[in-house]
């Protein structure tokens, strides 16, 4: 094997990663595979690596981020970098491209393993990358040549940054008492996050530090959605950052936007720039990019209303908040500011957080963080742990502090041994979700407490705690927490059951009181959920039959079952509109149906499309357009729904000119 560079091969697709491994390998080359961006940092820390090939496309990260965040953190700066992408590039933006983010090459798919490795060998290997290719992307903001914010930003994230500017004058003038309220300086961003999310709550969280105002909205608990005043967060900076678009499409696809006054996401699109998967690639990004900028903040006016109304945008954030925090400090914090955060904790013991909804929360680690928190016990100090941790000292100590932040684990005075919870098992597959669910819940409303952990009546109090913490984890309401309504409902019974039954049975004692209490009463509630399904999925049938009038029957007696179920309501109003298309009551009927429906789920593909299709046949073209558009980051795989919006724009009259 040549001792020249390690290739590190970042690529969420097994079968190209594998093959281009062994291409670079059979090239006596030696490389070594990571499927995302974290995977890609743990590898580092062990294998210091010369040369990248970085899949653009990640699932945690965007491949430029994970470029600088490398050759910020890593002492990498000299590595070579190929992007492998699915982004079309012409041969003078590719050129722009490299020379801006200081690669050695964007190679675009399709494109064989092979290729890549003989590229790579060829121009990588054999010659060192300048020292000026770190300079050029250390600093994200030198990617951007002479594009200026004002540039970047779009008629929305100018629409954006008055609406902000106008609800954070109003939030502070009209503050209620009993909102929370206070100043980052003394409750820092990660703190705060947890407070909302222990709390549940859903409104909007408002955030001032000199001229810079952001509203971070929650639902649950949980931040969903981020609106910001700075103009150099918009969609266009972040596209060209990550590479995803050259400065030259940036500026075209704004002068087009101007003219048509539609997104620009869409107008890409059209281009043929970006895919709709990518798309929503860059807005998932854009949000986390403005989420992410606060746990910078020393300081800075915060203030909650849980009044305010939480945005029903298709694009939010996917990311559980304990793994936001822990995200956010691994970016953000160095190494100075975990030490005074951990300081008074020093030589406390940590131990496993008692209440199940807060020891089971979401939290991805990397294999190498996964051991300190399966090495929790209670016996050892957080000193000692940090001391015996295989990562380095400033991730070590991100990942102490996140778990302590986001109360996952406890400090203690005094030591206590607990064992650490099991391994739960892999999600289930999300389309039989919902049916296996109620299904379960049936199961165990039948079941005492003995049954619905799964343990024999002579069970010991370790195999109890091992069968809940498999069972809380597996059922945590985080879980659930971007799955329907109904579906989230059917989970959080489900947890509740399992944490009442671990109460009755925990120890020794608590057995010795209980008394069998099987529950053979009707469920009424599971019962129902079923028999509306079954009426869907008549309705279903019938509106394909072109029988709306029936549909609608069927979906009525459906929805008196599950009344905030979003598909039926859309559906409904879909069956509505169709039984009496010339209707204008019937008509108005539908279309408060589906806005119901969305209102229920904001990213609903059926609500958004059949809405879209509606108002085009009633021609509203540019409504129509609208939830076309978010029918389309519903689904960026529905070439259905990419047809019909395109199909639209070409329906849409011209803008007449002022004259």
């Amino acid at each position: 094997m040549n001792a020249g560079p390690i290739v590190l091969v970042v690529d969420p697709d097994p079968t190209f990663r594998a093959a281009l491994c062994a291409a670079l390998v059979a090239r006596r080359v030696r490389a070594l595979p990571a499927e995302s961006a974290r995977e890609a940092l743990a590898t580092l820390d062990r294998s210091p690596a010369g040369v990248l090939v970085v899949s653009a496309e990640l699932p945690d990260m965007g491949g430029f981020d994970l470029v600088r965040t490398v050759r910020r953190q890593s002492g990498l700066g000299h590595a070579a970098v190929f992007i492998v992408t699915e982004v079309s590039w012409g041969p003078s933006q590719k050129a722009a491209a490299i020379q801006q983010m200081g690669l050695s090459d964007i190679l675009v798919r399709p494109i064989a393993p092979e290729a890549v490795a003989a590229t790579v060998v060829q121009n990588a290997i054999a010659l060192s990358t300048s020292p000026s290719v770190a300079d050029a992307v250390a600093e994200p903001a030198a990617a951007l040549g002479e594009l200026s914010e004002s540039e970047l930003a779009d008629p929305t994230t100018r629409r954006e940054r008055r609406e902000v500017e106008k609800a954070a004058r109003s939030a502070v003038a009209a503050g209620l008492e009993g909102d929370l309220r206070g100043n980052l300086s003394a409750t820092p961003f990660p703190r705060l996050l947890h407070s909302l999310y222990r709390r549940r709550a859903t409104g909007a969280l408002f955030l001032l530090r000199d001229a810079v105002k952001k509203i971070v909205y929650f639902r649950e608990g949980h931040p969903s959605y981020i609106k910001s005043n700075v103009l150099g967060e918009c969609l266009g900076k972040v596209l060209v950052r990550e590479g995803m678009i050259t400065e030259a499409q940036c500026k075209e696809s704004l002068r087009r936007m101007k003219q048509s006054h539609r997104q620009q996401g869409t107008v890409l699109i059209e281009m043929g720039i970006i895919s709709p998967q990518n798309l929503v690639v860059g807005l998932e990004l854009q949000l986390r990019t403005k989420l992410l900028d606060i746990f910078s903040w020393t300081r800075g006016e915060y203030l909650f209303q849980s009044q305010a109304k939480v945005p029903a945008d298709v694009i939010q954030l996917e990311i559980p908040c304990a793994t936001l925090i822990l995200d956010g400090l691994r970016v953000c914090w160095d190494a100075a500011r975990l030490e005074e955060a951990l300081a008074p904790y020093w030589d406390q013991h940590l131990a496993p957080n008692e209440s199940p909804e807060l020891r089971f929360q979401e939290l991805s680690l990397l294999d190498e963080e996964q051991m300190i928190l399966d090495g929790i016990d209670g016996l050892r100090t957080l000193r000692q742990i940090a001391a015996e941790s295989p990562l380095p000292r400033t991730r070590t100590l991100a990942v102490l502090y996140a778990l302590i932040a986001t109360s996952v684990m406890e400090p203690r005075a005094e030591p206590e041994e607990i064992k650490p919870a099991p391994e739960r098992e892999p999600p289930a597959e999300e389309e039989p979700l919902r049916a296996q669910l109620a299904a379960q819940l049936v199961s165990l409303r039948q079941r005492d407490a003995y049954g619905i952990l799964g343990v024999q009546v002579s069970a010991s109090d370790a195999a109890i705690e091992q069968a809940y913490s498999v069972l809380a984890r597996e059922y945590h309401p985080d879980r659930f927490r971007n799955a329907p309504p109904e579906t989230r409902q059917l989970s959080d019974e489900i947890f509740g059951l399992i944490f009442e039954a671990y109460r009755e049975i925990a120890s020794a004692e608590l057995r010795g009181h209980y008394r069998a209490r099987l529950n053979t009463a009707e469920l009424a509630e599971v019962s129902s959920t079923l028999a509306g399904e079954r009426l869907r999925a008549q309705a279903e049938e019938l509106c394909r039959a072109g029988r709306f009038a029936e549909a609608v029957r069927r979906l009525e007696g459906a929805l008196a079952h599950s009344p905030e179920a979003a598909e039926l309501r859309a559906l409904h109003g879909w069956a509505l509109f169709h039984a009496a298309p010339e209707d204008a009551d019937t008509a108005s009927r539908a279309l408060r149906e589906l806005r119901r429906a969305i209102e229920l789920d904001p990213r609903s593909f059926v609500a958004h499309l059949s809405l879209g299709r509606i108002y085009a046949q009633m021609g509203k073209a540019i409504l129509a357009e609208k939830q076309l558009e978010k029918a389309v980051q519903c689904r960026p795989d529905s070439e259905e729904a990419l047809r019909e919006l395109l199909a639209q724009r070409k329906r849409r009259p011209p803008r007449r000119g002022r004259g």
